[in-house]
């Protein structure tokens, strides 16, 4: 009975202490613990935690980018940790490339954009015959070779008169708007051309100059 005792002390002794390590509820973490059934990945965390995305069914800290496990009550205690607590931080301070690069595509878009659109107002407003436009763009890229809007100008004459037919209606939508809260002169004159197709001209002077109505 003695020597029983005994062993079971020697037992005893040689059983290494336990320590607790605190977790912050990441797959790494949980490696070596028992694994709970595999939990789903539910949407409506991701408007109670705003730094959580779904990846490949698993939640995933995008401060941290590491995995996390499906599991709510892991969640928040990951929340709480000073390490994500700090990247977190870090991550609002960034500007996210793809986003800085968009800006970039959509201004120069849009300064490509108003360089055709005064283009065809330059042939409207001198008379000037749209077939130019099918030299003109080619012109200012060869004139301006260190200008991307004038290497990306795309405007030719069938582009050219569709810009003139918008413009045109918009430019009568914001007369017609203006004219009647407003006095105004008309001119009236009638004319026959060569094949014999009456054309009646109304012409509206209201004190306006072309720029006003650019």
């Amino acid at each position: 009975m003695d020597k029983f005792l005994i062993k079971k002390a020697k037992v005893a002794e040689q059983r290494p202490p336990t320590q607790s390590v605190e977790s912050d509820g990441s797959e790494s973490d949980t490696a070596g613990e028992k694994k709970d059934p595999k939990r789903k990945f539910r949407k409506e965390w991701l408007t109670q935690f705003n730094w959580l995305k779904e990846q490949n069914g698993s939640a995933y800290c995008t401060a941290c980018e590491k995995s996390m496990v499906n599991h709510v009550a892991k969640l928040k205690r990951h929340t709480e940790q000073s390490s994500h607590v700090q990247n977190v931080i870090k991550k609002k301070g960034q500007v996210k490339l793809d986003s800085f690069l968009k800006e970039q595509n959509d201004t120069l878009e849009k300064q490509i954009r108003n360089a055709e659109f005064s283009l065809v107002m330059f042939i409207i407003a001198h008379n000037l015959p749209f077939i130019l436009m099918d030299y003109l763009p080619n012109l200012l890229a060869v004139c301006c070779p260190d200008s991307k809007i004038a290497q990306s100008l795309r405007c030719g004459r069938t582009k050219s008169t569709q810009l003139a037919e918008i413009l045109g209606n918009e430019a009568m939508k914001r007369i017609v708007s203006d004219l009647r809260t407003c006095k105004f002169s008309l001119i009236v004159d009638e004319t026959t051309d060569v094949s014999t197709t009456k054309c009646l001209v109304l012409v509206v002077s209201n004190g306006l100059t072309l720029e006003e109505l650019i």
